[in-house]
């Protein structure tokens, strides 16, 4: 459900080198196996400290998923400054909230032709400056103010005692 073909079967026509990450060894052995001649780095494993600044030194972020169950790699990309490339399915929509650039799960050129709409330096500007207004109200604090409003009232309606979040 990754789809990792879709981004290595137009790899020879992008202008910069996929680098996937987070891949195992044995997918590594399959998409190679497929795509023998495409351009690719792969690491298996980046620590969680490493993350950020790997993100924030690539082009963009590519998540061509047929399926995901959240899609926080998008988010986090856009909270790195770096634009997201995304399939074009509803949780990803959703969790880039429209700010992404999208591209068909099972339509490889549509990738391609996203990757080098970003290579425009307006459209790329855009959609980071998009992407950071909209990962700013989800930092830090003020994150969880809403998911503590909403379990708050949950509560409430249950007849649970009133009061504030830190008595729960």
């Amino acid at each position: 459900h990754k789809n990792l073909g879709a981004l290595l079967e137009v790899a020879d026509q992008l202008r910069r080198q996929l680098l996937f990450v987070g891949v195992s060894e044995k997918n590594r052995g399959y998409w190679e196996s497929r795509y023998p001649k495409a351009r690719a780095v792969w690491l298996e494993h980046v620590p969680d400290e490493d993350l950020p600044a790997v993100m924030r030194n690539a082009f963009c972020l590519a998540q061509p998923s047929t399926a995901e169950g959240y899609g926080y790699p998008p988010m986090e990309s856009m909270a790195c400054g770096v634009p997201a490339v995304v399939s074009d399915i509803p949780v990803l929509k959703e969790t880039t909230g429209g700010k992404g650039l999208f591209a068909g799960p099972h339509e490889p050129m549509s990738w391609a032709e996203a990757f080098q709409a970003l290579e425009k330096r307006d459209l790329r500007q855009l959609k980071i400056e998009e992407g950071l207004r909209w990962v700013e109200p989800l930092r830090g604090r003020k994150a969880w103010e809403k998911h503590i409003q909403d379990i708050t009232a949950l509560l409430n309606l249950r007849g649970a005692p009133t009061g504030s979040p830190e008595r729960f």
